[in-house]
């Protein structure tokens, strides 16, 4: 047992001590530990002499220096009369509320004492009962000093269910014997009461009987720790450090585990001891009269709870002290006359222990623990559900405040200690209860609105602001925010006596487990719940203005208002007091007089406004629930977001945004403390209005719908925040807006306001810049579709001017995306914007053609616009260095190269610019630019795009060949013009090798015609007429095949065909088309052959007058000329006439070629 300490500064009563031992039973198993002590511990034992008078008062009697000891006066312990100190279990919880859910019981000692002793007595027994969290509170309930000796306005609700229950009490025994034995135990223990100034005790000492004692040891057996336990709060050290703060009404609190019980209880028994025994209690005995049960019970529980090892027994006669009698604790239950089993006792606390557990199990209920005298039944009655019909609408349960109080400390605390998170599922149930019975209590908004806002951190913590998959885990645990009323417990519940002592076999049946609503399983509805929560809290402080508050503090003056004599107006005036600023981050706000926590502001229209000022806990639970109603609403949208629900998104974001603004007037030191926050919200709040620019009719409407679409929580914290907000200055970002543009503008602006809020060094300014560049982008690509709609809107007329200033809006928007992706080296959206800026300069030059209606010509202008476009789209291919980059970007881009190129070519060719430009250059133009289309046409790769880029290739060498063809026309000198000839054939010959490829008989037969063409131009020019004539009529019979295929496609419908090409990219016509284009082709094709046959029977026919020979060759092609010169068959079609001429022709100029070999 720990000795007296040092005498305190200022001659300071309490001492903290941890007193444990541990006695070993030989039935059960007892440890306590001492969580605090107001005393000296223990006090020096003086034994009194024989024949000591213990009817007359000792010197030091009433003296202060009993009290250090814990020996009271008149009405010594375990008498409190004191009606103030009569429900402890409150004051206990109170000043121990970590240990609550930690202990099965939290009572006065002689509460418990009666509960033990059921069995055995048969006085009645009332409690009342409440229950917090997993722990019972119980109170000793004097019936009469509450009901029958009050006034009869007070406790009428409860007073009505005695009547009507029919109870009867016992009354208190307050007889003249009763009385002097009470006093003359106080005298006993002031005489007992060693002068502490007496140095010489040994004689005192040497008195005492003899007993064999053994040492208790130092340690005792640890608690089983429970899911919430804290080992700190349950060491066994030998000392516990002093704690002025501490208040308690017992001269010490001991945390009692009695076999499988926990109880943390109040204790007032003096505690003696001296060197040879150092801890004993004091007895007073009459000689003469046996100890029976029930006091050999209180004694042995006495020692038990407060671990002293003996007891030490006084007897007198009649006052007159005669001897003492020493015994150990454990030997208590074994005296002759009052011998009890502990067996017993344990089975009777245990069986007690559950029976209360189950019963009593709705937290904020008020129940009645009441067995009457000689009764052989406990009841249980709920007070709360029983008494609710009858209570009046001024009539209010005295105990739900304090039960109130103790259920927000309790869950406070729980969420301070560091596996808090784990138990978000009991802190919320604490919390609800409590805000449920604090409902209509008008002094206790300040709980009220803490309770909602710590309500509301649980379910939207600030560090999973905006990160859905936490919140998504964290929401399957199961959180519980809105409980229904339990209809499973009966109103009443009774035990009989006897079976309390029957082990480990209660007679009472078990209840069905806690129904409970509202498990928030989505992250939705959890973001619901809070706004709720935030909601209700705010609402908790508007209403607080100008209610009296439940606290008041001596060092705050009430002020007074005055008048000021200049205005006239009323200014109230405020004095400063203590503001905890360590408060903002638990949410255990300082109370305050709310009657004067604000000033009175008097409008220019007359309306007083009441602004909460900033030391008053108005100010700081709006402040918090302000900046929690921004965090949960950012989290909703993130979630809406992710649901693609857009109109959700956007509302949200209005509701953050309206907090935001708030919270920076009324504090902005918070508000500039996480300027990422601003940032994410500006961000999210541009992504939304960047999709709501792409959205249908039919979409908008729904996000519209969303969009206006606002709960009663929503709409309480949005008109709340506008009352603080003077200049609303992000108002622009959540407009609703139809606009396409208008959206883009918007998104834009909600970007650049996430940058500015944010520093270079911040990981998120990658990002944000990424979303600025895209934007960017959108708005020169929305411009860019402007021009181009109105280009192509033949209905209405075209203003140049107009066109140009679009031109510049995209252009100025598409290079402020480049430099946005230039900044953080994103080459790949470099290369797009580029490739965007291509295609730009290349609508540029085409709406200018169309703006020139008589002899068009290729300008330089056009030019001008068409090489911008080249550079754009090479600045592309150079941010992506190599294809193995982003090989589906590169094949695109180098596919626009080459197109921008191509058409340049084409409309330098087919509106040649001769007014500024000789043919030569021109054609020099035309070649260099074709030859740079056909380098950047990309042959080699084998991508699903490859026919389409052999098509390319196949026009391009086709055009050049056509441009040959025309030089050749053109060309005076032979030199020059045969080799343009043999270029032209060159180029025909690559383009009838793609073409074949592609299967493309139409543009394989324009190709023979055009060279047919040239042979024909040269018979006319030459002297070697007849071969190039010969090889004419070769380049037409060598189009038989392809004739055939006309055939065959036309007899045939293939459109299956046609779409696959169509998918393919390569160029294609219908049957209709492709049959016109035939027709007309092969009608040239026989007007050719006929004439080209003609001019080789005449030729022959020259030739064998001049030189004898050559009688076959002109057989032979008069039998062509005449095959040539057939009619068609009125049910023949163009093309199969042409493919029957073919063959014939083909046959008879095969068998003259077989008759000569």
């Amino acid at each position: 047992m720990a000795q007296p300490g040092e005498a305190r500064r200022n001659n300071a009563k309490l001492e903290q001590g941890a007193e444990s031992s541990e006695i070993i039973e030989r039935d059960i198993k007892s440890t306590a530990i001492v969580k605090y002590t107001s005393i000296l511990t223990p006090a020096k034992f003086c034994q009194l002499e024989y024949n000591t008078n213990l009817n007359n008062p000792p010197p030091n009697w009433l003296r202060c220096q009993g009290a250090k000891f814990g020996v009271k006066g008149p009405c010594p312990w375990p008498i409190r009369n004191n009606a103030a100190n009569e429900f402890s279990s409150f004051s206990i919880a109170n000043t121990f509320s970590d240990c609550i859910g930690q202990v099965d019981v939290i009572s006065n000692a002689e509460n418990i004492k009666k509960l033990l002793k059921l069995p055995y007595s048969d006085s009645h027994v009332s409690m009342i009962v409440h229950r917090i969290d997993k722990t019972l509170l119980l109170d000793d309930f004097d019936i009469h000093r509450h009901l029958l000796r009050t006034a009869e306005t007070e406790w009428k609700w409860l007073r009505r269910f005695f009547v009507q229950q029919g109870i009867v009490i016992d009354r208190p025994d307050h007889s003249r014997g009763s009385l002097q034995n009470k006093s003359m135990f106080s005298k006993f223990l002031y005489h007992s009461l060693a002068d502490v100034s007496d140095e010489d005790s040994s004689s005192s000492d040497a008195r005492l009987p003899t007993v064999e004692t053994r040492n208790v040891p130092d340690q005792c057996s640890a608690m089983p720790k429970s899911p919430r336990s804290h080992p700190s709060h349950f060491s066994c050290s030998q000392e516990v450090p002093h704690k002025e703060n501490k208040k308690t009404e017992f001269a010490r609190n001991v945390l009692w585990t009695f076999e499988d019980i926990y109880m943390l209880l109040g204790t007032d028994m003096p505690i003696f001891g001296n060197r040879t025994h150092p801890a004993v209690s004091l007895k007073l005995r009459e000689m003469g009269q046996p100890i029976n049960v029930l006091t050999g019970i209180d004694y042995w529980l006495d020692n038990l709870m407060c671990n002293v090892p003996e007891l030490a027994m006084c007897y007198h006669v009649d006052g007159i002290v005669q001897y003492y009698e020493l015994m150990k604790t454990e030997e208590i239950p074994y005296l002759e006359g009052s011998k009890f089993s502990p067996k017993v006792l344990k089975d009777i606390a245990q069986n007690i222990r559950t029976f209360l557990q189950l019963n009593a199990a709705k937290e904020g209920h008020t129940y009645w623990l009441f067995k009457g005298s000689n009764d052989e039944i406990v009841k249980l009655y709920d007070l709360t559900t029983l008494c609710k019909p009858d209570m009046e609408n001024n009539e209010q349960n005295p105990f739900s405040v304090p039960v109130a109080i103790l259920l927000y400390r309790v869950a406070r605390n729980m969420v301070q200690a560091d596996d808090g998170a784990q138990h978000s599922k009991d802190i919320c149930k604490l919390l609800c209860n409590c805000i449920k019975l604090l409902q209509g209590h008008t002094r206790h908004y300040e709980i009220i609105a803490s309770a909602n806002y710590m309500l509301s951190d649980l379910l939207i913590p600030d560090e999973k602001c905006g990160k859905t998959g936490d919140c998504e885990e964290e929401a399957c645990g199961g959180i519980i925010v809105d409980m229904e009323e339990m209809s499973d417990f009966a109103a009443d519940s009774s035990v009989e006596v006897q079976a309390l002592c029957l082990p480990n076999r209660p007679t009472f049946v078990e209840s069905e487990p806690v129904q409970t609503q509202g498990a928030l399983e989505t992250l939705e509805v959890r973001c619901l719940s809070a706004l709720k929560f935030i909601a209700q809290g705010l609402l908790c402080v508007e209403n607080s203005f100008g209610k009296p508050s439940d606290k008041l503090h001596s060092n705050i003056p009430i002020p007074l208002p005055y008048e000021s004599l200049k205005s006239g107006s009323y200014v109230g005036s405020m004095s400063c007091f203590c503001f905890d600023n360590n408060a903002t981050n638990n949410g255990d706000l300082q109370a305050s007089s709310a009657s004067h926590e604000h000033l009175a502001i008097q409008s220019k229209s007359g309306k007083e406004t009441k602004v909460p000022q900033s030391n008053s806990w108005q100010y700081q639970l709006k402040v918090l629930l302000l900046n929690k109603a921004c965090v949960a609403s950012y989290t909703f949208a993130v979630s809406s977001n992710a649901q693609h629900r857009y109109g959700q998104v956007l509302k949200h974001t209005k509701l953050v945004l309206m907090c935001y603004a708030a919270t920076k007037n009324l504090c902005a030191a918070i508000a500039e403390k996480s300027p990422e926050f601003l940032s994410l919200v500006m961000s999210l709040c541009g992504d939304v209005h960047i999709i709501m620019a792409h959205q249908d009719a039919s979409a908008f409407a729904a996000i519209k719908e969303d969009y206006q679409l606002l709960s009663e929580a929503e709409g309480i914290i949005s008109d709340i925040a506008a009352k603080d907000i003077h200049h609303n200055t992000f108002q622009w970002a959540y407009n609703l807006e139809s606009s396409q543009e208008r959206n883009i503008v918007i998104s834009i602006d909600c970007y650049k306001a996430a940058l500015s809020s944010l520093t270079n060094q911040s990981p998120e300014v990658k990002l944000i810049v990424s979303k600025l560049g895209n934007a960017n982008n959108e708005l020169g690509v929305y411009y860019m579709n402007q021009a181009m709609t109105k280009i192509n809107d033949k209905g209405s007329e075209l203003n140049l001017s107009a066109l140009e200033e679009i031109w510049k809006k995209s252009q100025s928007y598409l290079v402020k995306g480049r430099d946005n992706f230039e900044e953080i080296h994103d080459n790949l959206n470099v290369c797009l914007l580029n490739a965007n800026l291509g295609k730009l300069m290349r609508l540029c030059s085409q709406s200018l053609a169309e703006f020139q209606t008589e002899h068009r010509e290729f300008t330089v202008q056009e030019r001008h616009y068409y090489r911008k476009a080249a550079s754009h789209y090479q600045a592309a291919l150079l941010s992506l260095e190599k294809r193995e980059v982003h090989s589906v970007i590169w094949d695109s881009v180098l596919w626009d190269l080459s197109s921008c190129y191509f058409n340049m070519a084409t409309q330098l060719q087919d509106y040649a610019p001769l007014s500024t430009q000789s043919r030569e250059d021109v054609e020099k133009d035309v070649t260099d630019y074709m030859m740079k289309a056909l380098k950047y046409c990309d042959l080699e790769t084998g991508t699903a795009r490859l026919p389409i880029r052999q098509y390319r290739a196949a026009t391009i060498y086709h055009r050049l060949a056509s441009l040959y063809h025309n030089a050749f026309r053109n060309q005076k000198l032979d030199q020059r013009r045969k080799h343009q000839r043999t270029l032209a054939e060159l180029h025909y010959s690559k383009a009838l090798h793609l073409f074949q490829l592609l299967e493309q008989p139409c543009e394989l037969l324009r190709i023979q015609l055009e060279r047919v063409a040239i042979c024909e131009f040269h018979t006319e020019t030459s002297q070697v007429g007849i071969k190039s004539l010969q090889t004419a009529l070769n380049h037409i019979l060598q189009s038989e095949p392809w004739v055939a295929s006309i055939e065959e496609r036309l007899s045939v419908p293939t459109l299956n065909s046609v779409s696959s090409k169509q998918e393919e990219g390569v160029m294609s016509m219908d049957d209709k088309q492709f049959e016109q284009e035939a027709g007309k082709l092969l009608d040239i094709m026989q007007h050719q052959l006929k004439s080209i046959l003609l001019a080789l029977v005449k030729a022959a026919a020259v030739a064998k007058k001049g030189h004898g020979q050559n009688s076959d060759a002109l057989q032979l092609y008069k039998k062509m000329y005449q095959v040539s010169l057939s009619t068609r068959e009125e049910s023949a079609t163009v093309v199969s006439h042409s493919c029957y001429i073919l063959s014939q022709l083909t046959q008879l100029y095969q068998q003259r070629n077989q008759s000569k070999t």
